[in-house]
Parts: structure tokens; C-alpha cells; sequence
């Protein structure tokens, strides 16, 4: 793994691979001939590099590693949560969340998951958000961003339109006739997830089925927000588009 990666940032002699791996040149050397046999790489002139399958390959490997320092990173949260609501396909794309940082309350701040991901929409000008969860005060927010020309898009539950029409039916109607507002209907939601330009900020059900307002995931980055997108766009094939 360690000689793949190495490989991979470019051509490396033996004494580069060595630091790199940080273990000895004979070990490095069984290992290189393996690869050679199995025809990742090449040597030339006391030079290795990789093949084009040694690429792919390599690739394949980096992503892998990224997922599970992702997952070593946050094994905690991990074990204690259903990660039922993650598509299999970006399960083995975690690693696109390799900056991310736990955010926990604590005895001293009980609501600093709320307060900060507020912080996180109050510099937003776009948001895509996936939610079964509701707060009277994402309403301020979203009517915020929306007043000064912002777009919102979610994805809620049943309930949680309920109550955003309970709240404040008036806002709904006007900003989703004017477009800047767009509601999808989905049941079958396991995760919340909030992409802005910012990052994204998402949590998760514990383990009896209960939604963890005290935990946040916060990841900034195209990559971090490609990965929310790509799971807004998979819950959005299942959902219904509501009309006021």
C-alpha cells in the first residue's frame, strides 16, 4: 500500500521509497518485485514507477485508505449510530470527509451542534438539506438566506412539512412560487445533512432509532460538498416534489 501511494505522487528510487515507507530497502525490494510480477510497476535505471494498471490500481488504494482513516477517525461515532441512511456507493467514498471534525455539546455548551451549524448557514448563500428533523429556528435562517436572493433546497419528511406549514405557511408559498425555495417529500430519511458553499454539516440516528442532536459531523471542501451532493441527488430520485 505504502510503495502504491508513494508511486503514485511520481517515479521514486529505492532510498526515496525507503523514506516514504519508512522500513528497510530489502524489504521494500520483495515487495517491488511482487508488484513487478503482479505488473503495477516498472523499473528502469534503478527508477520505479507505476503501469497504467498500477495507477488504477493505486487509485483505487488511495480511496480506500482515505475511507478508513475517516472511519479510525470517528470510530466512536461510527459504532454508536445507524449509518443505514448512507448509500453503499458513498460508504466507499468517506474518504472524500478525511477533514472532517466531530462537533460535541458538552456539560458547559449544551447547544454548540445548534449554535454552530446556525453559524454555518448564517454565511450561506445556498443550501441543500436534508432533514427528519425540525427547529423553529432553521425557519429565521432559511427565511434569511431567501430575503437576500439565496436558494434553499430540501428534503424533509412528511412531519417535518407539517410543521414547516404550522410555522410558517406564508413563506413556503411565496418563496416556493418564486423558485428560490424547492421542498422534496421523502419518508425513508436516515441522515441530516446540510451542503452549503461553506461544507457540509451532517448527523445522524443512534442506535435506538433516536435522532443525535449532540453530535455533528462538520467537513469543509469541494469534495466534502460533492460527496453531500451526490447523496442529496440519491434521497431526491425517491422523493416527491411538493407544490403549495
Amino acid at each position: 500500500m505504502c510503495i502504491l501511494l508513494s508511486l503514485l505522487e511520481g517515479e521514486k528510487k529505492l532510498s526515496d521509497l525507503e523514506i516514504a515507507c519508512q522500513t528497510r530497502g530489502t524489504t521494500i525490494l520483495h515487495n517491488l518485485k511482487e508488484l513487478e510480477t503482479l505488473e503495477l510497476t516498472t523499473k528502469s535505471k534503478g527508477v520505479y514507477k507505476l503501469t497504467p494498471l498500477g495507477i488504477i490500481e493505486a487509485q483505487i488504494c488511495k480511496g480506500v485508505n482515505l475511507s478508513l482513516e475517516v472511519l479510525i477517525k470517528h470510530k466512536d461515532f461510527w459504532l454508536s449510530h445507524d449509518t443505514s441512511g448512507i448509500p453503499p456507493v458513498l460508504a466507499r467514498e468517506l474518504g472524500a470527509l478525511e477533514g472532517s471534525i466531530l462537533i460535541k455539546d458538552t456539560g458547559i455548551e449544551l447547544q454548540k451542534v445548534h449554535n454552530n451549524f446556525m453559524d454555518l448557514l448564517l454565511t450561506s448563500k445556498t443550501v441543500s438539506g436534508i432533514s427528519p428533523i425540525f427547529h423553529p429556528d432553521y425557519i429565521k435562517m432559511f427565511e434569511k438566506i431567501l430575503s437576500q436572493g439565496g436558494k434553499v433546497r430540501l428534503i424533509i419528511t412528511n412531519a417535518v412539512l407539517e410543521r414547516l406549514k404550522q410555522e410558517a405557511n406564508n413563506l413556503v408559498g411565496k418563496y416556493t412560487k418564486e423558485g428560490n425555495l424547492e421542498i422534496y417529500v421523502n419518508d425513508n430519511i436516515k441522515v441530516a445533512i446540510t451542503i452549503t458553499e461553506r461544507g457540509v454539516s451532517w448527523g445522524l440516528f443512534n442506535l435506538l432509532g433516536e435522532y443525535d442532536y449532540a453530535n455533528d459531523l462538520i467537513c469543509e471542501g469541494k469534495e466534502a460538498r460533492d460527496w453531500g451532493h451526490q447523496l442529496f441527488v440519491k434521497l431526491l430520485e425517491e422523493a416527491q416534489k411538493y407544490k403549495s
